[in-house]
């Protein structure tokens, strides 16, 4: 319902901003433009097409993930994943205490 609401306002959007510019563009250069409305009903429908494909096609695929696994992704992030800096293979080690560090006496 989203993806469609925005897919067709951003089409809406585009083929009010691409006719203006059209009509801008021609009065500056003194042409004369012809917006027909098979133009107009192919730009809004590939525009619309785009967007429910780019809005739809993302949210099937994070439906099908399990919720847990994909919620823990989120909240702990795994920093140096499959790299070749992660601390195992780091040549810089944590430094090691024997405790907690006293203030030098004066």
């Amino acid at each position: 319902m989203e993806t469609t609401l925005i897919a067709i306002a951003g089409g809406t959007m585009g083929l009010l901003l691409g006719a203006s510019m059209s009509r801008l563009i021609a009065s500056f250069a003194g042409w004369s433009t012809i917006i027909s409305s098979a133009s107009l009903g192919l730009a809004f429908s590939v525009s619309v097409m785009i967007g429910l494909v780019s809005g739809v096609y993302p949210a099937m695929k994070a439906s099908r993930l399990d919720p847990v696994q994909n919620g823990h992704s989120w909240t702990r992030p795994r920093r140096f994943h499959n790299s070749s800096l992660s601390m195992e293979r780091s040549a810089i080690q944590p430094m090691k205490t024997d405790g907690p560090t006293k203030p030098p006496q004066t």
